[in-house]
């Protein structure tokens, strides 16, 4: 008896420290996921390889993001469903793939395939990876944790985002397509990592195959949403809030600064200092919470980034973009903040799925958004696509707040 005690204290801590090493593999991994080398030459490879339009950019990011819409909640599904760790690698598997099709492509078809192709890529990552770094907190006892370490895997994410933008615009000035072929080779590099994890156990239903599982996690989600006002509307501010931020950042500084002169190799340089504002408020978002109250600083950080995108398309000069580092580190500072909200009133087994909500919600605004934005440049200018963003986000962010406010304990201070 006493042998069988030891054995199984001795399984236990095996298992706990299991659970405990997901979480630097995690972070090694998210390092190598967003150490995206043709971040901030993407635009510039279409306009000046591929000879398109910003208009004809837009569309083809549109095909990115209606695939994502469409992927986004059954990926999330399946990822509760079969295991985080079988959608990471599904996830990686697909996007290295895409990457470098969209490298190669020689037409435009083409390039909305590859685009869609890492749609699905990008939706079997979304909801699967935060979830898995909960649940494997959880498992140890840590996930009071959570906001802290999402805070700093917010920082090693802008940390790569900026190392790797940095050194793919010194390799796009060589030749625009290598920074794509180098990433694609970085992530298949990745799956031995991603198939080391060790998946957190997921609550399934009782006597249920996995059809049925699916189709329960679907159905629980949907009543979960439906049933809770504040879930709804922090799930809401958590789509708009990061919109202004993602599309310039993504999309819209790469010709805005090639306007005001910028060469292509100094890109990754632009990059660099946004996310290292981005790095500076993800650093700071637990201790702004705890300063002020998650209240009080989800209420403030809307206003900063509406004020800020004025002063952007307001500065049509090099140094107006430090407007844009002032969204970013705003946006950065909440969005742990409001990630751990949803998770608090998210139960396990549909987890990922939630998330993934989360991110659809967001995909969608940004698929619905970011044509007219670039219709808008290609007419007006970008500066007025700047501020038509900023107003509406303001706009659209003071909206949400109102109706949330009326909602019976809607914020946890």
């Amino acid at each position: 008896m006493g042998m069988r005690l030891h054995l199984a204290g001795q399984l236990a801590w095996l298992t706990e420290r299991s659970y405990a090493a997901n979480i630097p593999k995690f972070f090694v991994f998210r390092f190598v996921w967003e150490f995206v080398l043709f971040f901030p030459i993407w635009v510039i490879f279409l306009q000046e390889a591929r000879g398109l339009s910003l208009t004809q950019v837009t569309l083809i990011d549109l095909a990115f993001w209606l695939t994502v819409v469409l992927g986004e909640i059954p990926t999330g599904a399946v990822a509760d469903t079969w295991g985080c760790k079988p959608s990471l690698i599904m996830g990686v598997i697909l996007t290295a793939t895409a990457v470098g099709l969209f490298a190669l492509a020689p037409t435009y078809p083409l390039l909305f395939l590859a685009n869609a192709l890492w749609a699905f890529g990008t939706a079997f990552d979304s909801g699967a990876a935060l979830a898995l770094l909960y649940d494997s907190l959880r498992q140890v006892g840590r996930e009071a944790e959570y906001t802290r370490l999402r805070g700093r895997l917010a920082v090693v994410t802008h940390v790569s985002v900026a190392t790797s933008g940095v050194l793919g615009g010194l390799l796009g000035a060589l030749d625009l397509t290598l920074p794509f072929l180098l990433y694609t080779g970085l992530l298949l590099a990745t799956l031995g990592l991603v198939w080391g994890l060790y998946e957190p156990p997921r609550a399934a239903q009782a006597g249920a195959g996995a059809s049925s599982r699916y189709l329960a996690t679907l159905t629980h989600t949907a009543q979960l949403i439906r049933q809770h006002a504040n879930l709804r509307y922090v799930l809401l501010y958590s789509a708009l809030m990061p919109l202004a931020v993602a599309i310039v950042g993504v999309v819209f500084l790469q010709p805005h600064a090639r306007a005001l002169g910028v060469p292509i190799a100094a890109m990754g340089f632009l990059v660099l200092g946004l996310h290292g504002a981005r790095s500076l408020g993800a650093a700071m978002a637990h201790r702004l919470a705890a300063w002020r109250g998650e209240t009080t600083w989800l209420r403030l950080a809307p206003g900063i980034v509406c004020l800020a995108m004025l002063g952007l398309g307001l500065v049509p000069a090099l140094w107006g973009l430090v407007f844009l580092a002032i969204v970013g580190l705003a946006t950065s500072a909440v969005m742990p903040v409001v990630e751990a909200m949803i998770l608090r009133q998210v139960p396990t087994p549909v987890r990922a799925t939630i998330l993934s909500v989360d991110s659809l919600l967001s995909r969608l605004l940004w698929a619905m958004v970011e044509p007219g934005l670039g219709v808008l440049g290609d007419a007006y200018g970008l500066a007025t696509a700047f501020l038509v963003l900023g107003i509406g986000s303001g706009v659209s962010l003071l909206v949400v707040l109102t109706l949330w406010a009326r909602v019976p304990r809607v914020l946890s201070a």
